[in-house]
C-alpha cells in the first residue's frame, strides 16, 4: 500500500483501539514525514466520515479551530500544522476535553520543534523503553533483553516473544518481573493471560495455576487481557491482589493503577466484568464494574464512575491523555517514563490541564507544551525538572 493508505490504515486500527504502540510510533512518523501535498484528502468531511462517527459538525468545528487558536495563539502559516493534525486526533476526545477545559494542548511531531524551548532541548531526557527485570524463585535475578518486547512462560520455559529462551522450569514456582522507571514490559502468562506493565511496576505470578483460582499480586501500573481458562469445564477465577483491594475476574480486558504515590487505587474496565473488593473485607459487598466504569479505593471506601476508556488505556497504547489534570498529576507521570526527579518552586498554580502526547517524544516535546498553557515553566538539570510558576 501507498503512504496514505498506509496512514489511514493504522489511524483507523489507533481508532479501534487495536494499534500497537510501533504503529501509533509509526503513525506519528508517517505524518510527520509527509509534505502537505500527500496529506490533501485525509481532512475532508467524506474522509472523515470513513474513520471516525464522532467527526465534528461544521459548527463544532470552527468552535474547535477557535478554541485552538486561542490556547496556541496559533495564525496564519502555522495553522496548516493543525489542519495536518486534526484527522489524527480523535475528535470525540479531542472536543470533550477542548470544551470543557480551559488549558489545553495537541500537537504532533511536527509542530512540537517551533514551540520546544532552546533551554530544555539543550539538556533534554530520553522517554523509556522495553526493559525489565525477573527475579526467579531462589532470588535469581535476570535483566531482560530491550530488544524484546515481552516474556511468555510456558509449562516449562521462560522464553521472549520470539522463541528465544530464557530459563527452564522444573517445577511449579513463583516469579516476578519488574520495570524500573522508564521501562515497560508485556508478559504472557501460562494460562494465556496477557499483561502490559507500565514503568514502575511489578508483577508476581506462579509459573502454573493449578489452584482454584489463578492469583497474581500487581504494584504499580497494569493493563490485563484475561484468559479464559476452563478447568473441568468450570472457568477458573483470576485474581489480581494489590495493597489496598482485590480484583476478581473470568476473563475480561481491564486496567488497574495501583501506584502508592496516587493514594488510591483504580481500576478501569474495557471488556466484560469484575469485582472489586477492599482488602479489608475481601468481597463482601464487592463492587461489580461494567465496562466503561472505574473503581477507585481510598480508605477501606469503593467508588465507581463511568469514564473516558481512552485516558486509562493511553499509556498502553503509546501514549498520554491527560484530561482535566493538574500539573502533579501529570509530573508524577512524566517522572515515572522519563525517570526523573520533579522538584517545585514557588507556588505552582493547581490548573486543569488536558491534551494528549506521545510517549516516544524525548521530554523537553511536553515540558514545551506544558509551558504553553503558561500554567508553568520548567527547567532541566541533567535528571532533575524544576516546575516553576509562569512569569
Amino acid at each position: 500500500m501507498d503512504k496514505k493508505q498506509l496512514i489511514i490504515h493504522l489511524y483507523k486500527k489507533y481508532l479501534d483501539n487495536q494499534a500497537s504502540a510501533d504503529e501509533i510510533k509509526e503513525l506519528f512518523q508517517l505524518i510527520d514525514n509527509s509534505p502537505q501535498s500527500d496529506m490533501e484528502g485525509l481532512t475532508d468531511d467524506a474522509f472523515l466520515k470513513t474513520i471516525d462517527a464522532s467527526a465534528p459538525t461544521a459548527e463544532e468545528q470552527e468552535r474547535l479551530d477557535r478554541i485552538y487558536q486561542g490556547v496556541l495563539g496559533k495564525t496564519g502559516e502555522d495553522n496548516n500544522i493543525f489542519k495536518r493534525l486534526k484527522p489524527f486526533v480523535r475528535y470525540g476526545v479531542a472536543a470533550s476535553i477542548l470544551l470543557s477545559i480551559g488549558l489545553t494542548f495537541y500537537f504532533n511531531t511536527g509542530s512540537v520543534n517551533k514551540l520546544t524551548e532552546q533551554s530544555l532541548v539543550q539538556n533534554d531526557v530520553k522517554p523509556g523503553s522495553n526493559k525489565a527485570t525477573l527475579t526467579l524463585a531462589d532470588g535469581k535475578t535476570i535483566d531482560l533483553s530491550n530488544d524484546q518486547k515481552g516474556i511468555i512462560i510456558d509449562s516449562e520455559n521462560i522464553k521472549y516473544a520470539d522463541g528465544s529462551s530464557i530459563s527452564t522450569l522444573t517445577k511449579e514456582t513463583m516469579l516476578a518481573i519488574s520495570t524500573p522507571k522508564g521501562g515497560q514490559y508485556q508478559i504472557t502468562l501460562a494460562d494465556g493471560t496477557k499483561v502490559w506493565l507500565n514503568a514502575a511496576s511489578t508483577l508476581k505470578y506462579p509459573s502454573r495455576f493449578n489452584g482454584k483460582e489463578r492469583r497474581v499480586q500487581v504494584e504499580g501500573e497494569a493493563y490485563f487481557e484475561v484468559a479464559k481458562e476452563l478447568k473441568n469445564k468450570v472457568r477458573t477465577p483470576f485474581v489480581v491482589a494489590s495493597a489496598i483491594q482485590e480484583v476478581k475476574v473470568l476473563g475480561t480486558h481491564f486496567n488497574i493503577n495501583a501506584y502508592t504515590d496516587e493514594g488510591n487505587t483504580k481500576t478501569t474496565l474495557f471488556e466484560g466484568s469484575v469485582a472489586v473488593s477492599t482488602i479489608s473485607s475481601p468481597y463482601s459487598s464487592p463492587a461489580i464494574l461494567t465496562p466503561g466504569q472505574q473503581s477507585t479505593v481510598s480508605n477501606n471506601n469503593i467508588q465507581v464512575n463511568t469514564v473516558d476508556l481512552e485516558e486509562a488505556i493511553a499509556w498502553q497504547k503509546g501514549y498520554f491523555l491527560f484530561a482535566n489534570e493538574n500539573i502533579k498529576s501529570i509530573m508524577r507521570k512524566v517522572a515515572r517514563w522519563y525517570d526523573v526527579e520533579v522538584h517545585y518552586e514557588g507556588n505552582v498554580a493547581n490548573k486543569a490541564i488536558g491534551g494528549t502526547v506521545s510517549r516516544y517524544e524525548n521530554v523537553s516535546e511536553i515540558l514545551a507544551m506544558l509551558s504553553n498553557t503558561k500554567a508553568v515553566k520548567f527547567k532541566i538539570e541533567g535528571k532533575r525538572i524544576t516546575v516553576m510558576p509562569y512569569q
